[in-house]
């Protein structure tokens, strides 16, 4: 599970993830033929997006972050957490 989330309410920051086969999850591509998912577009408010995979698949993921627009309050600093779950229970 990979989430992002931000500390200014009204931004609008977007997680992206690229599986090993090259295909984009994201806001616009919601869903991957590899199993990723993004549960939401979160477009105001503080997060998070969160981006699962379904089942265990290994190869190289690459996570990037866009910050699509910002709200009355300006820019804020965001954080991504990148948990290996296993049964529900997170590992590491």
């Amino acid at each position: 599970r990979i989430s992002l989330s931000w500390l200014t309410d009204a931004n609008d920051v977007d997680l992206h993830v690229i599986d090993p086969s090259g295909e984009e999850c994201y806001y616009g591509h919601p869903e991957t033929a590899f199993g990723l998912k993004l549960y939401s577009d979160q477009t105001q408010g503080l997060g998070p997006e969160v981006i699962i995979l379904g089942g265990r698949k290994t190869g190289t993921y690459k996570v990037g972050v866009k910050y699509f627009s910002s709200g009355a309050m300006g820019a804020s600093r965001g954080t991504v957490v990148i948990q290996h779950i296993v049964d529900g229970v997170p590992l590491g």
